[in-house]
């Protein structure tokens, strides 16, 4: 039996279509308010059976946050992908930070408690730390703790230092992280939003550089990692490394919409998350632009896939 968390989201449904296609007995956690109609969205690109499958999925309720719902669906558990996490960049996060980090104690004390034997953790190329000599970023850049990281970031890090907690109590764990995660069927939240943002129209384009990974080619690799049991390692998942702007005109000419032209300068980006931030408070409607992400909105980050490449021949 396979356990997942957050097979409601972009990762978590994919990672579902890619594990129950195979065959596998799949237990899914999701919350009380959650909704597996988007999961059932997704299959349908894959499959002309979309019912068919999702009716192979038990789904349970429960919290990550709750130590007592996911304990009591554990049996019989051999291997868990922990994906649910809280998303924000808002830099006040705090309750954020506590509560990734409490979801993942409690996974990793779960899967210790009932002798889970595979633990595969979603984490992020947030929790990386610096290039060396301005090279590009891989699996040995350690976390500095001078360097000021966005709430998110610092839950994810916090987070790996459980995973790796159980690791040193006998659990086998593999961590992947993702660079930005593109893919299909949650086109108003997360990163799928350049894809209908732009089709609405975009005229502006960050000038930053970053990696990006097709979510499929990311759920592949986690069940590749953890079927040929390649443990206590951490994987970053990047495809390449793009700048925005290829990145949005590629999307622009994929939909046969009016490509971005006007580059947005640090100014520019400065007012935007302003105003967004008054808008929100107005609205009471959270906004991705915050004066964390568009600060790495022009940045410019190079991320190596170079050990996942060698290990899995991917």
């Amino acid at each position: 039996m396979i356990f997942i968390t957050g097979g409601t989201g972009l990762v978590g449904s994919h990672l579902l279509f890619e594990l129950v296609s195979k065959g596998n007995k799949i237990r899914a956690l999701k919350r009380e308010t959650g909704n597996i109609d988007k999961v059932k969205h997704v299959f349908s690109y894959y499959s002309e059976e979309p019912d068919a499958l999702l009716s192979k999925i038990e789904w349970v309720t429960g919290d990550i946050f709750d130590y007592d719902s996911i304990e009591e669906n554990i049996d019989e558990v051999d291997e868990i992908y922990h994906i649910a996490a809280l998303v924000s960049y808002d830099p006040k996060e705090n309750e954020l930070v506590k509560k990734n980090i409490l979801g993942t104690q409690n996974m990793i004390n779960v899967a210790l408690e009932k002798g889970v034997n595979k633990f595969c953790y979603v984490s992020s190329i947030a929790s990386l730390g610096e290039p060396l000599n301005g090279d590009k970023i891989d699996e040995n850049c350690n976390w500095n703790p001078k360097v000021k990281k966005t709430a998110y970031a610092y839950s994810k890090h916090y987070s790996e230092m459980e995973v790796w907690r159980g690791a040193a109590e006998g659990l086998n764990v593999v961590i992947v992280n993702p660079s930005i995660i593109l893919g299909s069927g949650f086109w108003n939240t997360g990163s799928s939003t350049f894809f209908s943002t732009i089709y609405k129209g975009l005229n502006f384009y960050p000038q930053g550089i970053n990696g990006f990974i097709d979510v499929r080619d990311l759920v592949k690799i986690m069940v590749e990692l953890m079927e040929k049991k390649i443990f206590n390692e951490r994987f970053i998942i990047n495809s390449e490394n793009y700048s925005y702007k290829e990145l949005l005109h590629l999307i622009a000419k994929g939909l046969n919409v009016k490509v971005p032209n006007i580059k947005a300068t640090d100014f520019m980006l400065a007012v935007s998350w302003r105003f967004a931030k008054l808008f929100s408070i107005i609205t009471g409607n959270s906004t991705i632009l915050t004066k964390e992400s568009v600060k790495y909105a022009n940045s410019e980050s190079f991320y190596s896939n170079e050990k996942i490449v060698q290990v899995l021949d991917y």
